[in-house]
């Protein structure tokens, strides 16, 4: 095995800085040119200021910001006591169709509170739910 011996070499800052700037030029030269944007590309959204219930202000889109909005005011302008007494209201005159008892006696485990609210009308929580399906099926 020979060893191979280091040379050492110098070169001043101009002769560095001349090396430097054709490696980049010829770097340049070799590159692949930057496509154009087609029509898929999405304009930037225009941000607004946005201060939530803590206080905080936030920059977000005028869409996420008209959709908070909506949100806490509960979509009907209603403070939340408004929609409790309103739901409240509509338990206590409530009364359950027959055909919501005759589906609860068919299979009970099916009949979920979903499902009997969209399918059957049904006004209440699942607790309510739970003790119409106990009173029927005794």
């Amino acid at each position: 095995m020979s060893r191979k011996s280091k040379e050492i070499i110098t070169i001043t800052r101009e002769e560095l800085n001349s090396v430097i700037a054709q490696a980049v030029a010829q770097a340049l030269a070799q590159g692949k040119p930057v496509k154009k944007a087609t029509g898929n590309v999405q304009p930037k959204a225009e941000m607004v200021e946005f201060t939530n219930a803590k206080g905080e202000t936030k920059l977000v889109s005028k869409a996420q910001a008209a959709h908070w909005d909506a949100w806490r005011n509960n979509g009907s302008g209603k403070t939340l006591d408004e929609v409790k007494a309103e739901f409240e209201s509509k338990k206590a005159s409530y009364k359950p169709s027959k055909a919501l008892k005759d589906a609860i006696k068919r299979d009970r485990a099916s009949i979920t509170r979903k499902i009997a609210k969209e399918q059957y009308g049904f006004v209440g929580t699942k607790k309510d739910l739970q003790e119409l399906k106990d009173s029927i099926c005794k």
